[in-house]
């Protein structure tokens, strides 16, 4: 209970902090606030949770079984920059002291638009393996195929967002939504393996619906970088 009351105070602190802070209007800097509290919303709930549960907190692009249907950390925005001064072609992310057993997750950054559009059109082959794994009743397997998907989805979306913004208004809710429909995905075969979506005939059908839905989403987000 001591440990409870000092988190939610820590908490609090931090939310106080943030938002006590000189107003900008500067884009990455508002991007900057909301990651730090993400970091800290999700170390207080992984916290908070029981023993049994703590771990129930995963890095988007941690391929283990055990993410699969849990709760994802934000993928940070890129900082660094190479010797000529170019967006770093990595991101390497890592659980620190709270899970120092599990390795860093490392992903690519698309260095292009042509690159990015690429990565998303290789997904296209990915939502095939998933239906088919759905179909043999694969569940894990379809599931950690998903958790390959969604840091490439995220990364070649975020990319095409910022350099098509002015000419395409929406892609940025685009971008959002086909992220959504992807940890859609995620969380509801999360829920098949726990036995929470009724019978494996149910179970399939419904799963095979969500991916069909990504699928739409992902061909018109594709279609849309393209034009």
């Amino acid at each position: 209970m001591k440990m409870t009351t000092s988190l939610l105070r820590l908490l609090l602190f931090a939310i106080m902090t943030l938002e006590s802070a000189p107003f900008s209007i500067d884009r990455q800097d508002k991007i900057t606030r909301r990651q730090t509290l993400s970091f800290i919303l999700g170390t207080v709930a992984s916290a908070l949770l029981p023993i049994g549960n703590a771990d129930a907190t995963c890095l988007t692009g941690d391929e283990a079984p055990d993410c699969i249907g849990v709760y994802k950390e934000s993928i940070p925005q890129s900082s660094k920059e190479d010797d000529d001064g170019h967006r770093s072609s990595t991101i390497e992310q890592s659980y620190g002291v709270f899970r120092p057993e599990r390795p860093s997750v490392i992903l690519r950054n698309p260095q292009s638009l042509d690159e990015a559009v690429g990565m998303l059109q290789d997904q296209r082959i990915a939502m095939d393996e998933i239906e088919k794994s759905i179909s043999s009743g694969d569940m894990e397997g379809a599931g950690v195929a998903v958790l390959r998907v969604l840091p490439r989805l995220n990364l070649a979306g975020r990319y095409i967002a910022v350099a098509m913004q002015r000419l395409v208004p929406q892609i940025q809710q685009m971008s959002d939504e086909l992220n959504d429909l992807a940890l859609t995905v995620d969380n509801h075969i999360g829920k098949a393996l726990r036995g929470n979506l009724g019978s494996t005939t149910i179970a399939q059908l419904t799963l095979l619906s969500d991916v069909q839905v990504l699928r739409v989403s992902l061909n018109r987000f594709i279609e849309t970088a393209t034009r």
